[in-house]
């Protein structure tokens, strides 16, 4: 069975639930970036992110948003809005050491977590 089929599965399987939503929408979004497709990894990460911002959980918003940026990879003009957001939720929750981990993949200059965020069009707001 791959991911996308597993996720189809998923999708008519899970159980009804915000959250349950969320983490669906998360998902999706990791197998798309990691399969290539860009558009949907950024669409469904969205949809993720506005789920998880909706039901106030901030630690499931932040590393669905390190997943995702991980899974577009640091050439991604998408990756740093994603890396920063995660990086603002997590540095909030006092959770930097998940940061570290994620910055050779998300963005491999030393001492950066995200390039610069010109072009990114995440829309994120502020809570």
């Amino acid at each position: 069975m791959n991911a996308s089929s597993t996720l189809t599965s998923m999708s008519v399987n899970v159980r009804t639930g915000r959250w349950n939503e969320g983490i669906l929408e998360t998902l999706q979004a990791i197998a798309a970036g990691m399969g290539g497709d860009r558009k949907r990894a950024v669409e469904r990460g969205r949809a993720a992110l506005d789920t998880f911002r909706s039901l106030s959980v901030r630690l499931d918003e932040g590393l669905a948003a390190l997943g995702i940026a991980a899974a577009l990879g640091p050439d991604d003009p998408e990756t740093p809005a994603f890396a920063d957001e995660a990086q603002r939720i997590l540095t909030d929750l006092g959770a930097t050491g998940l940061l570290e981990a994620y910055r050779p993949i998300v963005d491999p200059r030393p001492g950066r977590m995200v390039a610069e965020r010109a072009g990114s069009t995440i829309g994120v707001t502020e809570s």
